[in-house]
């Protein structure tokens, strides 16, 4: 394994790479990260392929792990804010 990538930190426990989804969880949850990241990074990048690759490969995740980490700040946290308002459950209104 590449040594640069084995000192990064394991995924913390959000998004595709939450244990315990069902399936058909995780796999939307790959693609609504492949589709923000193809926004916010252009369809040609390799976070793009990696998300939609890591439906079915474990090794995949791993690495779009790696890839997300290496981001610039300022994109990694956009994207990132994005996933996060689109995927966290609204707050219920008073009645």
């Amino acid at each position: 394994m590449n040594r640069s990538l084995e000192l990064r930190a394991a995924p913390d426990h959000f998004g595709p790479w939450v244990p315990g989804l069902s399936d058909g969880e995780r796999q939307a949850r790959w693609r609504s990260l492949a589709a923000l990241a193809m926004v916010f990074l252009g369809p040609l990048h390799p976070l793009v392929r990696t998300c939609v690759a890591a439906e079915g490969d474990p090794v995949a995740a791993d690495t779009a792990w790696a890839i997300l980490e290496g981001l610039p700040a300022l994109r990694k946290r956009r994207l990132l804010a994005t996933y996060a308002a689109l995927s966290t459950p609204k707050m219920r209104r008073p009645s």
